[in-house]
């Protein structure tokens, strides 16, 4: 029995459980109930007559058979009526086409061969006509009143270009979705979204630190892409993260104190294996080169917590490459997590421990190496011999 005062994406009255093939019916009396009733966050007075700003979804996705239902449904039980939600299908090789084509009256579908989901977000900005732009991963969750609430923050706040939220991370082996009871304020309270002082601000400071935004809850005004460009599609990893750090040197970026998504932590996403770069450590000493850690206010970022977090990203990025056995690879990466902060032992107990290994590797590759020398100039020595009759060697 679900205890929780959120219900489960399951017990939601999803998109999915009605016919696909027919249009959503006109939403306006419904919510104009909730809303008087103080169940939804504050949206436009008399929205329902007025032209609301179009919010452009782009949804990427690959082989996401066993989620994709599940995220579409979260987008389309969102109260905010003027919405188009964008799948790329990035060349799924599974059941997704099939899944998706139950949604074709409600989405707009953009198939195209695989090349990663920075060229599949980027194909969606593309053909994007909104607005605003939220992104959603085909594995993720909304919870109810996203739009709403962030729609409603940007039309307040014009000179605000981007604006996040928080998102809580949802395991599959756990049957509820782990909401705590003081983040479902904006869900059943009539009130304007406010915002989190700490993470809000100019930010490209904080990013080169210990801090990230969740692309899942981000909403960013349309007219940024003619700025700032693309996603990086060279980049396996980190794409976003690069992304906003260059939104942060021409906008203010604000955090609304909700929590907006439901993050799937399924033990195979891409943050967790061992990729053949350090990604969020190049674009940090990058964008370092490129721009400094000054802030567009003229704030300087804290020196101190961006030395600690390329540490931190250095010594995991070696700890994964020491358990995949890449011991030249973990021991530089451990030297360079201890010139960023010479001050942990547990790091230099690995930069030892990682050098004598690569040193054994080293050898052993060297003796591998040598082994067709060896034998033949073994075989020639023997060749060489003759042997007598009584077997002494001559």
């Amino acid at each position: 029995m679900n205890t929780s005062p959120f219900p489960h994406p399951t017990s939601f009255k999803w998109a999915s459980e009605t016919t696909h093939t027919e249009k959503s019916p006109d939403p306006a009396p419904e919510l104009e109930k909730e809303r008087e009733a103080g169940n939804h966050c504050l949206i436009p007075e008399n929205w329902e007559n007025a032209e609301l700003p179009l919010v452009s979804v782009i949804i990427p996705t690959y082989n996401a058979e066993p989620f994709i239902s599940e995220a579409l449904d979260s987008v389309l039980e969102q109260d905010y009526p003027n919405k188009e939600i964008i799948v790329v299908d990035d060349g799924s090789t599974d059941n997704t086409e099939d899944i998706l084509l139950l949604y074709k009256d409600n989405i707009i579908i953009e198939k195209k061969e695989n090349g990663g989901i920075s060229s599949a977000r980027n194909k969606g900005l593309e053909i994007a006509t909104g607005e605003y732009i939220a992104f959603l991963d085909a594995d993720d969750i909304w919870l109810p009143g996203k739009l709403t609430s962030q729609v409603t923050y940007l039309e307040s706040n014009p000179h605000i270009h981007l604006i996040y939220g928080k998102v809580e991370e949802w395991r599959t082996n756990n049957p509820n979705p782990p909401i705590k009871q003081e983040s479902l304020h904006f869900l059943n309270k009539a009130e304007p979204p406010s915002i989190d002082p700490d993470y809000s601000g100019w930010l490209y400071g904080q990013l080169l630190g210990d801090f990230s935004i969740s692309t899942i809850c981000v909403m960013l005004r349309s007219s940024l892409i003619e700025s700032i460009g693309y996603f990086k599609e060279n980049l396996e990893q980190g794409e976003d993260f690069e992304f906003w750090l260059r939104i942060s040197l021409i906008s203010e970026i604000h955090m609304l104190d909700q929590t907006m998504a439901l993050f799937r932590k399924t033990g195979k996403n891409t943050t967790s294996e061992c990729p053949d770069k350090n990604y969020a450590a190049d674009i940090i000493e990058e964008s370092i080169k490129k721009w400094g850690i000054t802030n567009p206010d003229g704030s300087r970022a804290n020196t101190k917590r961006i030395k600690r977090n390329l540490s931190q990203l250095w010594f995991l990025y070696g700890w994964k490459n020491k358990n995949a056995k890449r011991y030249y690879v973990s021991f530089i990466s451990f030297l360079k997590s201890s010139c960023y902060d010479p001050s942990k032992p547990k790091t230099w107990i690995f930069i030892f421990l990682t050098g004598y290994k690569n040193i054994l590797e080293n050898i052993r590759y060297a003796l591998r190496a040598t082994r067709p020398v060896r034998d033949i100039t073994r075989r020639k020595s023997i060749k060489n011999k003759t042997f007598n009759v009584q077997g002494r060697v001559q």
